[in-house]
C-alpha cells in the first residue's frame, strides 16, 4: 500500500510591488494631464544643458502654434513677448538662474502666433536640478494667460488714480482721519487752508488743529457718529492755521466703517467759509450800529409826533392833523424796519436769548390779535379762533410765539382782501402743539412755498411797495421757530389763501 502525501500547490504569482506603484503614479499622472490641460495652463521643461524644451500641448494652444512645427519653442516665445517686458524677463530669469531669487513669477505681455493683440501672461518657474558646482541644469513652470484679469486691474488702478486726482486736485479740503485723530491722508486744498504739507499733516493729531471753543461739541457729535446714532454731521466750526491765525470752515464728517460695522476711519471734507464768516460779522456790526445809532432820533421824532398828534388830532385845522397822521405812520413803519432788523440780525446770529416755560398757549394767541388790532381793523379782517381743548398749556417762548404770531397775523391781513377772513386754529396731541393760521388772500403758489422764507423774498416786486414790507417777517419767524425745537412751514390749501404752520413738539 503506497503512502499518500497530500499534493502540494503553488500559490498563485502576484504584481511586483515596484509595478502597482508605477501604474497608480501613471494614473495619477494622467488625472493631472487632464485637470492641467482642462484649466488651460501651459507646462514647458527647458533643458539648459542642451538648450531644448519640452511643451503640452496647452502651451501650444495658447502660443497659437497647434498646427505649426517649430524647431526652437524658446527662440518663437523670446520673438513674441512685448520689447517692453522682455528685458524684465529676462532679468527675472537670470537672477533666480544664479540662484538669487526662490523662483520667477512675473506679469508680461506676449502676442501668440495667430493673433495680432497683445495679450497678458504669468509665468511661475523654478529650477529643479543643478550640478555639483550648482549651476541650474533645468527650469520647469506653467504659463497662463490673464488678459481679462490684467484688464480689471488696469482699469482700477486707473480708477484709483482717477479719484486720488480728483481729490488732491478739488478746492474742498479732504482728509482721512484715523480712529485717535491721526491724519492719515490730507489732499491739496487742506494742505493750502490750514498752511501744512502733507508730511507735517502725517505728524499731527487733527483735533489739536480745531479752535479749543469748538471741541466740545466736535466731542459730542464723534461720540454720536462711533455710538451709531449718528451715520454723519455737518457744523461750522474753527481751526488753528500753521501761522497762529483762525479760519472757518463747513465741516462733513463721516465714520467709515468695515462689512462688519467696525468704525474703520473718518472720512472729513472742509469748505473755508472764513471771507463768508467776515462778511456776515460786518454787515451783523453795521446793522447793529446803523439800527441803534438811528433808533434814538426815530424814538425822538416818533414820540414828539405822537404828543403832537394827540394834541392836534382834533383841533380845528384837518390839513395839521392830516399831515401828522402821515407823519406818525411813516414814523411808526421806520420804528417796526427798525426792530424787524435787529430782530433778524439776532436770530441770524443765534443771540437772541429764549426763555421757555410752561404758558397758556390761548392768551399768547389772545394777545397777539390784541396786538395787531390795529392792521386787522385798517383791513376790516374778521378773525376766528378755535382750538382743540379749552385750556392748552405748552412749553415755549411766550414772547416769541407772540411776535412769530403778530407777524402772521399782519401778513395774513395785508396779503387779503379788505374784510377777508382769517382764522386761527390752535391743537395739541401727546407730541406736539400746532397752531395754524389761514387767510384767503392772493395766496403763495406751492412752488415758491420755501422762498417765502428766504429774507427779503417777494413774489413780485411790487409787493414790497403795495405792502411796505422788506420782507423779513416770515424768515425771522422761522428762526425763531426753529429755535424753540419746532417748524414754520406752508402747507398746501384747497381754494385761494395761504395756511401757516407752527409745530412746536413736547419738551
Amino acid at each position: 500500500m503506497k503512502n499518500l502525501q497530500p499534493k502540494r500547490t503553488s500559490p498563485p504569482p502576484t504584481q511586483h510591488p515596484d509595478v502597482e506603484a508605477l501604474k497608480s503614479r501613471i494614473r495619477e499622472l494622467e488625472i493631472l494631464k487632464t485637470a492641467v490641460e482642462a484649466a488651460d495652463v501651459g507646462i514647458f521643461y527647458l533643458d539648459l544643458r542642451t538648450n531644448t524644451s519640452t511643451i503640452s500641448g496647452a502651451w501650444r494652444r495658447l502660443m497659437g502654434v497647434e498646427d505649426t512645427e517649430i524647431s526652437d519653442f524658446q527662440a518663437e516665445w523670446r520673438k513674441r513677448v512685448h520689447p517692453d517686458d522682455l528685458s524684465r524677463l529676462e532679468t527675472a530669469l537670470e537672477e533666480h538662474l544664479a540662484g538669487h531669487t526662490n523662483r520667477v513669477s512675473i506679469d508680461y505681455r506676449l502676442r501668440p502666433f495667430n493673433s495680432e493683440e497683445w495679450r497678458w501672461f504669468r509665468t511661475d518657474a523654478s529650477c529643479t536640478e543643478w550640478d555639483a558646482g550648482g549651476v541650474a541644469l533645468n527650469l520647469v513652470g506653467t504659463q497662463w494667460e490673464i488678459s481679462k484679469r490684467k484688464r480689471m486691474e488696469l482699469a482700477l488702478k486707473q480708477s484709483e488714480e482717477d479719484l486720488r486726482s480728483l481729490v488732491d486736485n478739488t478746492p474742498i479740503g479732504s482728509a482721512l482721519v484715523a480712529l485717535d485723530g491721526v491724519c492719515i491722508r490730507s489732499n491739496k486744498a487742506l494742505q493750502r487752508y490750514l498752511g501744512y504739507s502733507a508730511n507735517e499733516f502725517a505728524k499731527l493729531n487733527f483735533k489739536t488743529l480745531i479752535h479749543w471753543e469748538d471741541l466740545p461739541v466736535h466731542n459730542d457729535n464723534v461720540a454720536l457718529l462711533l455710538n451709531g446714532h449718528a451715520a454723519s454731521f455737518e457744523m461750522e466750526r474753527r481751526y488753528i492755521r500753521k501761522d497762529g491765525s483762525v479760519v472757518w470752515g463747513h465741516v462733513c464728517c463721516v465714520l467709515a466703517r468695515d462689512a462688519d460695522g467696525k468704525p474703520q476711519h473718518y472720512v472729513v471734507q472742509i469748505i473755508d467759509i472764513t471771507a463768508q464768516r467776515r462778511l456776515e460779522e460786518m454787515k451783523r456790526d453795521f446793522i447793529n450800529l446803523a439800527s441803534h445809532e438811528i433808533r434814538t432820533p426815530v424814538t425822538t421824532v416818533t414820540g414828539a409826533l405822537d404828543l403832537a398828534h394827540m394834541l392836534y388830532a382834533k383841533g380845528t385845522d384837518t390839513k395839521l392833523a392830516e399831515l401828522l397822521q402821515i407823519a406818525k405812520r411813516g414814523s411808526d413803519r421806520l420804528r417796526s424796519i427798525l426792530d424787524d432788523l435787529l430782530d433778524f440780525d439776532r436770530v441770524s446770529a443765534s443771540t437772541m436769548a429764549l426763555t421757555i416755560v410752561r404758558c397758556d398757549i390761548t392768551q399768547v394767541i389772545q394777545h397777539a390779535i390784541a396786538r395787531s388790532a390795529k392792521i386787522l381793523e385798517e383791513r376790516s379782517a374778521e378773525i376766528s379762533l378755535t382750538q382743540s381743548d379749552e385750556i392748552i398749556e405748552w412749553h415755549c417762548d411766550p414772547n416769541m410765539l407772540q411776535k412769530v404770531l403778530m407777524s402772521l397775523l399782519s401778513n395774513a391781513a395785508k396779503y387779503s382782501p379788505k374784510a377777508g377772513k382769517i382764522l386761527i386754529d390752535a391743537s395739541l396731541d401727546a407730541k406736539n402743539l400746532t397752531i395754524r393760521v389761514r387767510d384767503y388772500g392772493i395766496g403763495i403758489p406751492v412752488e415758491f412755498h420755501e422762498h417765502a422764507f428766504e429774507p427779503f423774498w417777494h413774489r413780485d416786486p411790487s409787493d414790497a411797495r403795495a405792502h411796505q414790507s422788506i420782507g423779513f417777517g416770515l424768515s425771522v419767524s422761522r428762526h425763531v421757530i426753529r429755535q424753540m425745537g419746532g417748524e414754520l412751514s406752508i402747507e398746501p390749501v384747497e381754494g385761494p389763501g395761504t395756511e401757516l404752520q407752527i409745530t412746536l413738539p413736547q419738551v
